[in-house]
């Protein structure tokens, strides 16, 4: 019986271990051209995103910073800052999420979502259509 305790203990406690080893996109992401940053986030049980930071140039416009290609005119004057443009993508495997909605801020249209976790520190976003997929990686801002 002895035996049989600690051996669950073991079993119990290395799966414990596991768990909280499992690769997570939360945090800060830092886009390759380094003028935007989102933090990923959970919402449900699925992760969402928003930008958090805009690089301030000299010569931005106010209207750089607006969500100005919306095909709908009522969004076009709201703010980029604070936009939750990625929207209840579910795990798919250890390193992987998909489905639910990416908003391209450049374009004003919006795709299937797929993250993949390269590294822990690389993160390729991608917005897919039907089977096209076009995407980017992403690196981790840690603070």
């Amino acid at each position: 019986m002895e035996r049989l305790s600690m051996f669950l203990f073991f079993l119990l406690a290395n799966n414990a271990s596991i768990q909280a080893q499992s690769p997570s996109a939360e945090g800060i992401w830092e886009s390759p051209d380094h003028e935007s940053r989102i933090e990923i986030y959970k919402c449900s049980n699925n992760l969402c995103a928003k930008v958090i930071w805009l690089e301030p140039t000299l010569s931005a416009q106010e209207s750089e910073f607006l969500d100005t290609e919306n095909p709908d005119s009522q969004l076009r004057s709201r703010p980029l800052l604070g936009l939750v443009f990625l929207k209840y993508v579910e795990k798919t495997g250890n390193q992987n999420w998909s489905g639910g909605e990416i908003y391209d801020i450049e374009s004003g249209e919006s795709y299937s979502a797929k993250l993949e976790l390269e590294t822990n520190n690389s993160l390729k976003i991608s917005g897919c259509w039907s089977f096209l997929c076009e995407g980017e990686v992403w690196k981790r801002i840690i603070e």
